[in-house]
């Protein structure tokens, strides 16, 4: 989680924000066993992670990067 916040103040390579997303949204896609146990609510949260790992990546990737808005 370090990766999505430090390299915007930090001012060290920004592009490494969405690439944290998308390894995050990976991680989350891995825990699928929670589809095959029936564990639906909990099924339900790793979804929204992902779902906000991926919006992250495609806006700080596309719709406003880091450096983008001065």
């Amino acid at each position: 989680m370090i990766g999505l916040i430090v390299p915007q103040p930090a001012g060290i390579l920004p592009v490494l924000s969405p690439i944290a997303a998308c390894g995050l949204m990976l991680v989350m896609a891995g825990a699928t066993p929670r589809f095959r146990r029936s564990e639906w609510g909990l099924m339900a949260g790793n979804t929204a992670y992902r779902l906000v790992f991926a919006l992250l990546a495609w806006g700080r990737s596309a719709l406003a990067p880091f450096g983008g808005l001065s």
